[in-house]
């Protein structure tokens, strides 16, 4: 069993404000997990927020620095265990919960688990971690199973009952609109409503007046929409009901917290005088906050339960308390600014776990201004780009320095990075939209296989034309795709060489619609060239 973690810091597009200050740089950390004797690999994140968070990015790291052993041999032992008498880590639900009918934590993973407490971020991305194990046991098909994979059934508590999943299942997303002035609020709401999404979160800010009156021209002129308010608890009580009132006719699904709510009989104070549905956000960002509002006469009249899986911590936690009291139809799952990672994992657990009838909050990767495991935007995502990010092939966990080789060269893994990144400079240099398809036709040879790779590595698909192809079915094949899913760029060469792509080719770019940019080789050899460890 392999187990390592990686520290990351990606920028913002724009400086992010909080409690805490202003940052212009995410950190977090991803850690991953490969089952030698498989090859099953598993990836989850551990990315603290903060002014939100309760501890800092180098608490978890110096954390993962010291338990390091400890983690890598209790995922050993869970791997290994094969639950046959073995009561250290099987002991039964009825043992420990006899009052309820489904099977919740085994001692040792939860005292596991429970030691990370006061981290939330490392409890959450550990706990994704056992999870996949098990779910990786009950995904069809079965036929294969290794006996070492299997094994974690008996270990971990079971996630067989969870509904299984149809890879392209989608889930719908909402779009998230930050403090801006009602001219840029409305333009921002106008692209994202032309991008698909239909459900958007608003934040409320010092004048809910204006943010109202801008809400009513949108909703003029866009009959299909649904609001969400985020005033981030800065209203006082006695406010509620005045400032609630501004949004009425309006489509608004819920209002997150107007005030700071600390326990439930603040919360039936708040319903008495809103005149907005209300949703529970930042009171239960831990299993005890959430079983103290869940046990309420209040949580009936809840409108939603925000779930930010970052800031809560242990999954396990969560789901026993999300079946125990039925919360499950009125939940919705949000990033924490986390990466695809992060963003694929809480995918994932709003496909099993969310409400199918609201959008959820997952449309945070327009922050960064790179991301190098990229989720697919807009207003729905497939559950199987989940899967891909947070269960990715075998080659990337390969430690060898080795990358391929081939008869005129030889490439390291340090080459594809840097390979990789003078093709996403060139991407955003040239404005290419990485949700279409980038087009290759060409002849093997080693760019060609880096630059596959580096699509790959990006989540950037591609649409393969044999090089033989005459030019004018390429432009036929391109012409009859959905304008959507057209290339934007592409590499293409001939089986007549070099020549007919740097001057052919280039200079009738124009002649394949939408095609804007397309690279040369001698932009593929300057991509290489900025490698070091690559031998001139």
């Amino acid at each position: 069993m392999q187990f390592r973690f990686t520290p990351y810091q990606r920028p913002l597009r724009t400086p992010f404000k909080t409690a805490a200050g202003k940052f212009s740089v995410r950190q977090g950390i991803i850690l991953e997990l490969r089952v030698d004797a498989t090859g099953i690999c598993y990836r989850s994140e551990a990315s603290p927020l903060p002014g939100f968070s309760s501890e800092s990015f180098e608490h978890v790291l110096e954390r993962l620095h010291q338990d390091h052993q400890n983690i890598r041999q209790f995922f050993q032992a869970v791997g290994s265990s094969n639950g046959v008498g073995n009561q250290s880590l099987l002991t039964s639900a009825q043992e420990n919960a006899a009052s309820h009918s489904e099977p919740i934590e085994t001692p040792n993973v939860s005292a596991f688990l429970q030691s990370y407490s006061s981290l939330p971020s490392l409890a959450f991305a550990l706990s994704a971690l056992l999870w996949q194990m098990d779910a990786r046991s009950h995904d069809p098909p079965n036929a294969g199973k290794s006996s070492q994979a299997g094994a974690a059934e008996s270990a971990i508590p079971s996630t067989r009952h969870q509904k299984k999943t149809d890879p392209e299942a989608l889930i719908h997303v909402n779009a998230v609109a930050g403090m801006l002035s009602p001219d840029a609020l409305l333009q921002h709401l106008t692209r994202k409503y032309k991008q698909g999404f239909r459900v958007f979160k608003c934040k409320v800010g010092l004048h809910p007046d204006v943010l109202a009156n801008t809400l009513h021209t949108f909703a003029h002129t866009h009959e299909d929409v649904l609001f969400r308010l985020d005033a981030n608890r800065s209203w006082a009580l006695e406010d509620v009901e005045a400032y609630s009132s501004l949004f009425s006719g309006l489509p608004v699904q819920y209002i997150e917290e107007p005030v700071a709510i600390d326990r439930p009989e603040q919360l039936e104070k708040v319903f008495e005088r809103c005149k907005l549905p209300v949703a529970l956000d930042e009171s239960i960002q831990s299993p005890d906050q959430l079983e103290r509002f869940a046990r309420s006469d209040a949580a009936r009249s809840v409108a939603a339960w925000i779930i930010k899986p970052t800031l809560f911590g242990d999954l396990f936690a969560l789901r026993e308390r999300l079946e125990r009291f039925h919360l499950g139809k009125r939940t919705v799952f949000t990033s924490s600014f986390e990466t695809g990672v992060g963003r694929a994992l809480i995918g994932w657990l709003a496909v099993h776990y969310g409400s199918p009838n609201f959008a959820h909050g997952l449309d945070t990767g327009d922050l960064f201004a790179e991301e190098s495991d990229k989720l697919p935007g807009g207003p729905l995502l497939r559950y199987s780009d989940c899967i891909n990010i947070i269960r990715p092939p075998d080659f990337r966990w390969q430690n060898r320095d080795l990358f391929f080789m081939s008869r005129t060269g030889i490439y390291t893994w340090n080459d594809l990075n840097m390979f990789r990144r003078a093709f996403w400079q060139w991407l955003e240099a040239e404005k290419i939209d990485l949700d279409r398809p980038f087009l290759v036709s060409a002849p093997a040879s080693d760019e060609v296989v880096l630059l596959m790779a580096a699509c790959y590595q990006s989540r950037i698909a591609m649409l393969m034309i044999p090089p033989e192809t005459p030019w004018n079915t390429i432009r036929e094949r391109i012409a009859a795709l959905p304008e959507r899913i057209r290339p934007q760029a592409g590499f293409i060469e001939t089986n007549n060489g070099e020549e007919a792509l740097d001057h052919g080719v280039a200079l009738d770019k124009d002649g394949v619609l939408g095609i804007t940019s397309m690279l040369t080789r001698s932009d593929l050899h300057s991509f290489l060239s900025s490698s070091p460890d690559h031998p001139e």
